[in-house]
């Protein structure tokens, strides 16, 4: 059985002048224990709407998810669903596009990364090792845990955020465009520390991004998004050898010469 498995999956929103738009349209994907996975498309194809649904920030129209081996589903509130499920997805977590935005500005970088643990109940004076030990893992000193996210460098950030998204010691990391905010060289870095963490931790990724030299470093298999339908999946040496859908040729063409 996988570790996730999402099975026909559907979102819209409502536009501006009232017309519908659907972001997700019947979309089914799997991870498996371990395993990095990446779900690729261009701006727009419904990526980060998938990772929004997963967690619960957003509301499916239709759908279920099964984590851990309980279902769930999607299309009703998250504070609707059985607490057996609710309790499940607490080994899921997310790394934000972002990374400043996604720490309070008036927090301190310790008490944002105990953010992951503090909703699980465990007691405040437990906290501060377990953070200590996790920015440690993301290769951070454990000085910063009494900075500012605005106060480090845009790399720093995203290891404090990923260390927040660690902390608990998920079974599912959701890497939402973790190195769109990123140069280059950091790219690399923020990329070899995930793969790392998730050998080290026997710890799964779905790796969400439009850049396919990422993906292919990273993801031994990957799932195509485009207008917000799977268009192609299968392992990532064979999408880019040989890419079957128009929008999986798009990307691939952007990365090497097809």
């Amino acid at each position: 059985m996988a570790l996730l498995e999402v099975c026909n999956v559907g979102k819209s929103f409502r536009k501006r002048g009232g017309e519908l738009f659907r972001a997700l349209d019947g979309v089914s994907l799997s991870v498996e224990v371990g395993e990095i996975v990446g779900l690729v498309g261009s701006s727009g194809s419904g990526k980060s709407t998938m990772a929004n649904v997963l967690v619960g920030l957003e509301t499916a129209d239709a759908g279920t998810v099964r984590f851990q081996g309980v279902e769930g589903d999607v299309s009703v509130k998250p504070s609707r669903r059985s607490r057996e499920f609710r309790e499940a997805q607490l080994g899921m977590q997310m790394v934000f596009q972002h990374p400043t935005s996604s720490f309070s500005p008036r927090m301190k970088v310790g008490e944002g990364v105990a953010e992951g643990i503090a909703y699980r109940g465990v007691a405040r004076a437990e906290r501060m090792p377990l953070v200590l030990d996790a920015l440690e893992s993301v290769g951070l000193p454990r000085a910063y845990a009494g900075k500012y996210a605005w106060e480090l460098s845009g790399g720093e950030c995203q290891r404090a955020a990923i260390a927040r998204a660690i902390v608990g010691n998920p079974v599912l990391l959701l890497a939402d465009e973790p190195t769109s905010a990123l140069d280059v060289t950091i790219q690399a870095q923020i990329v070899r520390l995930l793969a790392e963490l998730c050998a080290e931790r026997s710890m799964a990724c779905l790796f969400i991004s439009h850049d396919l030299a990422l993906v292919r470093s990273l993801c031994t298999r990957v799932y195509v998004l485009d207008s917000g339908r799977v268009v192609e999946e299968g392992p990532t040496t064979h999408v880019f050898a040989s890419p079957q859908s128009d929008a999986a040729k798009l990307l691939v063409s952007s990365v090497i010469d097809i």
